[in-house]
């Protein structure tokens, strides 16, 4: 992929989150306000369970992408037929099991009217089973599509997948801003109806671009086997993340209440989006590792790690120290008149906490691609597995005495260990860099250069304090970037920032 194409792609991804981010900005205290604490918790609970779904998939979308772009790199254009109508096949019978399990669950759940295992409230239990059944097959058709987003990732065209997603989420927050009327039922309609609408305009714009190719070819057998194997640790990789990420509302949900759930879910929003897109810088490194590895360019392979960790060191400590710092006061503009102040101070505690060791996990996005690129993924997968494991374990041991905090330390922790010490130690080792030279050069400066941004930013607001939200927001995009031309003076090498500047310009920028 050629450097200008990687900045392309990274723009687009950045627009898309962006995007994202001002729609929950826009409707987590519109929701909140409309349904209040304990529908919205449901409703945030409805979107946990629907998240391990995402399992379904096998791993087969990556690995989709994987070998279809491999194919068509190389020219062959019948493998490529294949492999499309394979997925297209394997992604059926998939949205085939999600209707069958969502039929199942809701059944489950209609037999239950005591508030079954997530404490629903009786008087919400009619509309729990039926956005269960709505979203669920929202999931399937889009399951059923899932083959042509693959298509649009492997034939590099990010631009267009990202364009419909957005338009879908615009129209999506219009929608719920004017049809919604305070109805969590007419709520999962919209979200259902929108999530079909962008996945058929990704069927249309693949099919235009893929008329050269034999679609109508038939799957074949082996194809099946490349595919999955390649899946098979994709999915254990998503299976630890939804430990990492998605368990925590399950967590809360049970051994506390659904309304604290909605706590917990506005500070984890708030972490999620800005680690989103300081993470996006370093997914299109995926395929420079893979073209150093095939041309047995070791050295190329260390340059583009190291370089690349730096970078992405640098987009890290500039989000995390501006959450460390100004993440409280934006939870008090922006929902502290909907959750009160006491739910406001427990969502705080929760952002104050995971700061350090989602800066971490962003971190080291480089040596997730690294481990991608050059096949190393299984080990990943089973250091993940573990992780989300101990996540699960520690957060329902600390959940009970501690609540919240208790949920959030048990998310902390494990992530913390895993990419501080555990997968550092790893990749260098396979890189034959020294892991203490790598820790506190790529690592601890950005981690002690996001300390000093936050504190920074909280004595700015001591001194000025806010009066409204676009005050606020104007004093920490200042001092943020003075911050980050310091930054960037102190932490980047000399090369680092002419790569970047070259990279902007699309004049070569090759890592």
């Amino acid at each position: 992929m050629k450097p200008r194409h990687i900045f392309t792609n990274v723009s687009w991804a950045w627009l898309r989150l962006i995007v994202n981010a001002l729609a929950a900005l826009i409707l987590t205290p519109l929701l909140i306000d409309r349904l209040g604490d304990t529908a919205y918790g449901v409703w945030v609970l409805i979107g946990s369970i629907l998240g391990y779904y995402g399992l379904l998939n096998l791993g087969i979308d990556s690995s989709a992408v994987r070998y279809l772009s491999r194919a068509l790199g190389s020219g062959d254009r019948d493998r490529a037929a294949v492999l499309l109508r394979t997925s297209a096949v394997t992604f059926r019978w998939i949205a085939a099991a999600v209707l069958l399990l969502t039929a199942l669950l809701g059944w489950g759940f209609a037999q239950v009217r005591d508030g079954g295992p997530f404490q629903v409230p009786v008087e919400l239990s009619d509309d729990f089973v039926l956005l269960l059944w709505l979203l669920g097959a929202g999931v399937a058709v889009s399951f059923a599509l899932r083959v042509y987003s693959c298509a649009l990732r492997a034939l590099e065209r990010y631009d267009l997948e990202h364009l419909i997603t957005i338009g879908a989420t615009i129209g999506r927050v219009l929608a719920i801003i004017f049809l919604m009327h305070g109805s969590i039922v007419r709520l999962g309609l919209i979200f259902a109806a929108f999530n079909v609408l962008s996945g058929a305009a990704q069927a249309v714009a693949a099919h235009r671009l893929l008329k050269p190719l034999n679609l109508p070819a038939r799957p074949r057998g082996r194809m099946y086997g490349t595919v999955g194997r390649y899946g098979v640790w994709a999915l254990l990789t998503s299976l630890a993340d939804r430990f990492r990420y998605h368990t925590d509302p399950l967590v809360i949900g049970y051994a506390l209440a659904p309304a604290a759930i909605t706590v917990y879910s506005v500070a984890h929003t708030l972490i999620r989006y800005f680690s989103d897109i300081a993470g996006q810088f370093g997914m299109p490194f995926f395929p420079v590792f893979s073209r150093y590895e095939g041309a047995g360019d070791e050295e190329g392979l260390r340059r583009a790690f190291l370089r690349g960790s730096r970078v992405q060191g640098f987009l890290a400590l500039l989000l995390a120290g501006g959450l460390g710092g100004s993440g409280p006061l934006f939870l008090r503009f922006w929902v502290g008149g909907e959750i009160g102040p006491e739910a406001l101070a427990a969502a705080s505690a929760v952002l104050s906490i995971l700061v350090l060791p989602v800066l971490l996990d962003v971190m080291q996005t480089i040596s997730v691609c690294y481990l991608y690129g050059v096949g190393k993924h299984p080990y990943l997968s089973m250091q993940t597995t573990a992780e989300g494991l101990a996540n699960l374990a520690l957060s329902l041991v600390l959940a009970g005495p501690f609540g919240l905090v208790g949920v959030a330390w048990g998310t902390a922790v494990p992530m913390t260990v895993t990419k501080l010490l555990v997968q550092p130690a790893y990749v260098c080792r396979q890189l034959r860099i020294p892991w203490g030279r790598y820790v506190l050069g790529n690592l601890m400066g950005p981690v002690l250069l996001a300390a000093v941004l936050a504190v920074s930013q909280r004595v700015f607001f001591r001194l000025v304090p806010p009066s409204t939200f676009a005050g606020f927001l104007l004093g920490a995009a200042l001092t943020a970037l003075v911050f980050a031309a310091v930054a960037a003076l102190v932490f980047l090498r000399r090369e680092d920032r002419r790569w970047i500047a070259d990279w902007l310009r699309g004049r070569g920028g090759e890592p």
